[in-house]
């Protein structure tokens, strides 16, 4: 961001997402996903800055 910016907050978030194939009718699927989120000095609003990561991971079924 610039400075002097009037954007209160800077959020990142990437969201990797991925699919496998087992069998013609089973897939197994993934997600990582990250986000962090950063408030500018003054404007958090008793927010704190925060961090999130999960994984997920799971079975796709085709019939």
């Amino acid at each position: 961001m610039p400075e002097g910016s009037d954007q209160l907050s800077k959020v990142t978030r990437y969201a990797f997402q991925f699919t496998y194939p087992v069998t013609t009718a089973m897939r197994l699927v993934g997600e990582y996903y990250l986000e962090d989120i950063k408030y500018k000095e003054g404007f958090s609003t008793g927010k704190d800055d925060s961090k999130t990561k999960y994984f997920k991971l799971g079975l796709n079924f085709n019939f």
